[in-house]
């Protein structure tokens, strides 16, 4: 049985998978990147997501910019460009924030 999801119910699942089940690990724009992300990757690989939010939550995280990444991280990427070159990476439109496979 497949039941289509939209973004609301995306991001209102997603909500319920932080700290005490009503913190969400995306900020709105976030959800938006990573809902865009999943949907176009069904389209163009013909694979349907079996969705589990706790799945995606544990498998994505956000971050406002490279240099949280880096100190997380120990890591000295310059720019998110050259971030990407390396590791997957869903930008975030209009703001330094990421959301990547950690």
């Amino acid at each position: 049985m497949i039941q289509q999801v939209n973004f609301d119910d995306f991001a209102f699942a997603l909500g319920d998978v932080g700290e005490d089940n009503h913190d969400c690990p995306y900020s709105f724009d976030g959800l938006h990147a990573l809902f865009d992300y999943l949907e176009t990757f069904e389209k163009e690989t013909d694979y349907t997501i079996t969705f589990n939010a706790w799945e995606i939550a544990s498998q994505y995280k956000e971050y406002d910019n490279i240099i949280d990444y880096n100190i997380e991280h120990g890591t000295n990427f310059k720019t998110l460009k050259e971030f990407m070159e390396f590791n997957f990476c869903i930008p975030i439109k209009a703001t330094d924030g990421f959301i990547t496979n950690d």
